[in-house]
């Protein structure tokens, strides 16, 4: 294969990338949450705004300033009105110059032109890259330089390993979570002189361009923030904090730095888990790492938690949700599940059988990245897209090991059904469940709350909202409140829709107690959202224990809202 097919193939892929952007995506409309933010700090920061709290309270300001930096270069070319789709088609050139590493990488390492191309194929016209250009996210900066800091380690050549260092320190700067990657990449350095003294050279370079980088990231945070914070993550205690504590939502009332609340996505759906209020801003990093080590020594069991959140990255919710971007809604799982299963196909790149050849060790590292930044995210918070800038590299190892999956199809088809029994027990248990909840609630797109989650230890002192005020926001669907305990009441208050009936049903575990009608609101208007009601229960429910209420829209409105239950 000529080497000119990859220059061709890398030009198309920009083309469509860039297509795809201004024709498909609805960019217009995804500045909001996270996009928003970035793109907002990049403006203010092109006005002169350099020491506002915003440029540095919440995020590693390093994003928005790339970003700024491409303002300036903009507007000395008067082109600054055309900023955001500038911005854009920057990131589809970046993922474009990501996918010519990945080919690089391949074919030095597997010396094949043929396996390269069509490795650097696949990976170049992966959707869910198509789809993170088309959004102002940090994952677009990441790509490139943790690729290109991979394959530049890889060249095994001592001038290039301070710069690989380099690259990787501002992987980090932009996506905090890809620092742990430094453990594999030194690994590798000391594993290719086989521990020798001659090792220590080469990660001496290596460790000087990654931690130079990270020192000045940290210098320019202390002076933007003017000494207020000295790491170049201010929010790294913040996300140690919800992952082990695992809020519904984390809100800052700081009166110096004003509201801001964080709403992590692998915990927005469940809203049992409850609010943690504080007047800490969310760079008190002390404070927060605390905080998380508090909720471990209260409820150890979270830890296992956390390994259930694993699934997050395949089956959890997707940041950005953007329904309006082509291909979102059809292409998003395929592509998680094809990338789940090459992640777990790599697994077995351990495991090769006989004499290893030289390019074993740049494989393993190669696997090794994504399997460190999965085991970062157990600590700091587990999202689909804290993966989204191994993908390159995850393409990349995959077609290195494809010749040596036959070698080991026997191990590898033990392996695969293996995983496809757990999948068959998973989705059986869950059809088992869907008939039994059908039987017994007569529905079965149902939302279940669990309120035992509110009685889970808290640290001491903090201001978690109770389950009083329990927000179950938009359901849309019959919800279920389940609790271990049971009550006993005569009457309740309830905020619901003010324009939408509701219809609750009672049950002493599996068994109907009795069922109650909440009517609209007597004054309202056409949109007013909670409406506070304060019924007497009837006498079938009265004086009776239950411990789950199923609450289902009573009227023809299909988009419905209940805020909270209290009883007496």
């Amino acid at each position: 294969m000529k080497a000119r097919s990859i220059w061709l193939l890398l030009l198309i892929s920009f083309a469509a990338k860039v297509l795809y952007i201004l024709s498909l995506s609805g960019y217009e409309h995804h500045l909001f949450a996270d996009m928003s933010g970035y793109w907002e700090r990049a403006n203010s920061l092109y006005r002169g705004d350099i020491f506002s709290p915003k440029q540095w309270v919440l995020h590693p300001p390093l994003t928005h300033f790339l970003i700024f930096v491409l303002f300036k270069v903009l507007a000395f070319f008067r082109l600054f009105g055309e900023r955001l789709p500038a911005t854009l088609i920057l990131f589809a050139f970046l993922s474009t110059c990501a996918a010519g590493w990945v080919y690089r990488i391949i074919f030095e390492t597997a010396g094949s032109r043929r396996l390269a191309f069509w490795g650097t194929f696949c990976y170049a016209f992966s959707f869910p890259i198509f789809y993170y250009n088309s959004v102002i996210l940090s994952e677009n900066f990441a790509i490139p330089f943790l690729t290109l800091a991979a394959y530049l380690i890889l060249q095994n050549d001592k001038k290039h390993l301070w710069l690989s260092g380099m690259m990787l320190a501002l992987a980090t700067g932009v996506r905090p979570n890809l620092g742990i990657i430094v453990v594999p990449f030194s690994f590798y350095l000391l594993w290719d002189q086989n521990f020798s003294k001659n090792s220590l050279p080469a990660l001496s370079k290596f460790l000087f361009g990654f931690l130079i980088i990270l020192l000045l990231l940290a210098a320019e945070n202390s002076y933007i923030s003017k000494g207020v914070v000295k790491s170049f993550a201010p929010n790294a205690g913040t996300n140690f904090f919800i992952q082990q504590c695992k809020p519904q939502r984390l809100v800052s009332t700081s009166k110096a730095y004003g509201p801001v609340f964080i709403q992590h996505p692998a915990f927005s759906r469940y809203p049992e888990n409850g609010i943690f209020l504080t007047e800490r801003p969310f760079f008190d990093q002390n404070y927060f790492f605390k905080k998380g080590w508090e909720c471990i020594r209260a409820h150890p069991a979270g830890l296992l938690e956390n390994f259930v959140l694993l699934k997050a990255f395949w089956a959890g919710p997707f940041f950005p949700v953007l329904r309006n971007s082509f291909g979102f809604q059809e292409l998003t799982p395929i592509f998680k599940w094809i990338h789940f299963l090459m992640l777990f196909s790599l697994l077995f790149a351990f495991f090769i059988p006989g004499k290893r050849s030289p390019w074993f060790g740049k494989l393993i590292l190669l696997v090794s990245i994504p399997i460190f930044t999965l085991a970062g995210s157990y600590f700091v918070g587990m999202e689909g897209r804290y993966l989204i800038p191994c993908l390159s590299l995850i393409y990349a190892a995959f077609f290195i090991f494809l010749p040596q999956m036959r070698k080991m199809r026997i191990r590898i088809a033990i392996g695969a059904g293996i995983l496809l029994a757990v999948f068959l027990l998973n989705y059986g248990w869950e059809e088992v469940v869907k008939i039994h909840r059908q039987k017994v609630y007569q529905v079965s797109d149902l939302k279940e709350y669990d309120l035992e989650r509110f009685h889970n230890p808290r640290p001491e002192g903090a201001p978690w909202s109770s389950w009083g005020n329990l927000i179950f926001w938009p359901p849309s669907q019959p919800v279920l409140l389940k609790s271990r305990r049971m009550f006993k009441a005569s009457e309740m208050e309830i905020s619901a829709d003010c324009n939408d009936s509701f219809k609750l049903s009672f049950y002493r575990n599996n068994v109907l107690v009795g069922n109650m009608t909440v009517p609209v609101a007597e004054k309202h208007l056409p949109k007013c959202g909670l409406a506070t009601r304060r019924l007497a229960l009837p006498s079938s429910i009265a004086g009776r224990e239950f411990n789950r209420i199923l609450a289902q829209g009573a009227n023809e409105d299909k988009f419905y809202s209940i805020g909270h239950v209290r009883f007496n």
